[in-house]
C-alpha cells in the first residue's frame, strides 16, 4: 500500500468515525465513554487498513496472463514526467511548510504559557500552587498548571478550583496536545478541527460533572456569572467558553441509563463492514462475477502493446531513494481489468523493495481504461501480471 493511499484512508476513516460519533454519542451524558472514543479515532484510523481487509471477491477461472517484463532503468525521463513530479513537488512543499508553520505556532503558544506561568505572581491554596492571573481572564488549566483569577470570592474560587483540578487529574492537556498534533499534521481535513473542538467540549462536561455533583445549582450560577467579559488563556482547559456555555449547562440537566450507552456501543459494530469496504478493491465492492486469467479475446491496452510501451515509458520514475540505495530488481504487479476496462485490484505479488513496489502499484492504479476482454461474446473480467524491472545504469558503490 502506497504512502499516499494510506494517507487518504486515515482521513476517511477519521471522517467516518467522527460522523459515528456525532450521530450517537454527542448527546450521551456518559463523558467518560465520548472522551475514550474520541481518543481511539486517531489510533483506529490509522491501523484500520492493517486489520479490516476485504475479500477480493469473485472466482479465479484458468491460467493468469503474464505480460512482457517492462524494464526501467536510470536515464532521464520524458518532459511529461518531469512536470508530474514538479507538481508533486510543489503540492508536497506546500503541505510541509504550512505543517511547519503551524508547528511552530503550537510551539509559541506553548512556550508562552510556560513564561506566563513563569512571571506571574503565585500562591499556595492548601496543598495546591496557583497561578494568578488578571481579573478579566478566564480559569484555565495546563499539566499541573492551574491559572486563577484574582478577585475571586472564597466559594466561587472553590467551585472553580474543584473544577481545574479535575482537568489536572484526569491529563485533559494530554488530549489537547495530542488533537493539536493532528491538526498540525492534517490541517486540510476539517474534522481534525473539530475533533480538537469536541475534545475540549467534553472536558469541560466531564469536570463540570465532578466539580458540580455536590452543589449542581450554585455551579450552574457561577457558571452564569462568567457569560461576559472573559478572555481565555492559551492552550489550556478554560473554566469559561461562551460559545459551549449553553451545552454545559444543558448537559448538566440531562440524565441517561447504561443500558442507552451499551446499545449506541453495539451500532458501533456497522464500522467494521465499513472499514472492510474502504480496504476492499473497487471490484469487489460491486461485483461477485467470474475473474478469467484466459479469455478468447484478450484485453487490449489502448495502442495495444506499443501504447503500453509508451505509457510506461512516460509514467515510470525509478525513485530517487532507490538510486541513492543502489537499489534494483523485477516488481510484479497483478492487477485485474473488469468488464468495463478499468483496473482494479491491484497489487504487487512479488517486489523487490518498497519505493520500487510502490512505483509500479502507482503506475498501474493510474493506467486508463484498457478494452475489456470477451468471452462468448461478453465482456469480462480478466486478471493479468506485469512485471516491471528497476535496473541501474552503473553499479552503485557503498
Amino acid at each position: 500500500m502506497s504512502t499516499e493511499v494510506l494517507f487518504i484512508k486515515v482521513q476517511l476513516a477519521m471522517l467516518v468515525l467522527y460522523g459515528f460519533y456525532k450521530l450517537l454519542f454527542s448527546a450521551s451524558v456518559h463523558h467518560q465513554v465520548k472522551r475514550f472514543y474520541l481518543l481511539a479515532i486517531i489510533p483506529v484510523a490509522l491501523l484500520h487498513p492493517y486489520f479490516f481487509r476485504g475479500s477480493a471477491g469473485g472466482e479465479t477461472l484458468g491460467r493468469v496472463q503474464v505480460l512482457d517484463t517492462f524494464i526501467v532503468q536510470t536515464v532521464d525521463q520524458s518532459m511529461n514526467t518531469l512536470d508530474r513530479n514538479i507538481t508533486w513537488g510543489i503540492a508536497e512543499w506546500v503541505y510541509l511548510l504550512i505543517t511547519a508553520a503551524l508547528f511552530l505556532v503550537l510551539m509559541i503558544r506553548v512556550v508562552r504559557l510556560l513564561w506566563m506561568a513563569w512571571r506571574l505572581p503565585k500562591e499556595v491554596v492548601g496543598n495546591k500552587r496557583i497561578i494568578r492571573i488578571p481579573e478579566d481572564h478566564s480559569p484555565a488549566s495546563f499539566f499541573s498548571l492551574v491559572f486563577m483569577p484574582e478577585g475571586l470570592s472564597i466559594d466561587t474560587g472553590k467551585v472553580i478550583l474543584d473544577h481545574e483540578m479535575v482537568h489536572v487529574r484526569q491529563l485533559h492537556s494530554v488530549d489537547v496536545l495530542l488533537y493539536e498534533f493532528v491538526r498540525c499534521l492534517c490541517w486540510f481535513n476539517p474534522v481534525a478541527w473539530l475533533l480538537e473542538r469536541e475534545i475540549r467540549l467534553v472536558h469541560e462536561y466531564i469536570a463540570d460533572e465532578q466539580a458540580g455533583k455536590d452543589a449542581p445549582h450554585f455551579y450552574r450560577d457561577t457558571l452564569l456569572a462568567y457569560r461576559l467579559g472573559i478572555e481565555p488563556a492559551l492552550l489550556t482547559n478554560n473554566f469559561y467558553q461562551s460559545s459551549t456555555l449553553k451545552k454545559r449547562i444543558m448537559m448538566l440537566q440531562e440524565s441517561s441509563s447504561w443500558k442507552t450507552t451499551v446499545i449506541r456501543l453495539a451500532l458501533l459494530l456497522p464500522l467494521l463492514g465499513i472499514f472492510s469496504l474502504i480496504n476492499t478493491p473497487a471490484a469487489a465492492q460491486t461485483s461477485t462475477d467470474k475473474v478469467y486469467q484466459q479469455v478468447e479475446q484478450m484485453p487490449e491496452f489502448p495502442g495495444g502493446m506499443d501504447g503500453l510501451i509508451k505509457y510506461l515509458s512516460e509514467q515510470v520514475v525509478y525513485p530517487e531513494s532507490a538510486k541513492k540505495d543502489g537499489v534494483f530488481g523485477r516488481v510484479m504487479v497483478q492487477f485485474v481489468l473488469d468488464a468495463e476496462g478499468h483496473v482494479t485490484q491491484a497489487q504487487v505479488v512479488k517486489g523487490a523493495a518498497k519505493p520500487l513496489d510502490e512505483e509500479a502499484l502507482r503506475v498501474v492504479n493510474a493506467m486508463p481504461d484498457w478494452r475489456p476482454g470477451m468471452q462468448d461474446g461478453k465482456a469480462v473480467s480478466v486478471q493479468m501480471v506485469l512485471p516491471i524491472q528497476f535496473s541501474l545504469d552503473e553499479p552503485v558503490k557503498k
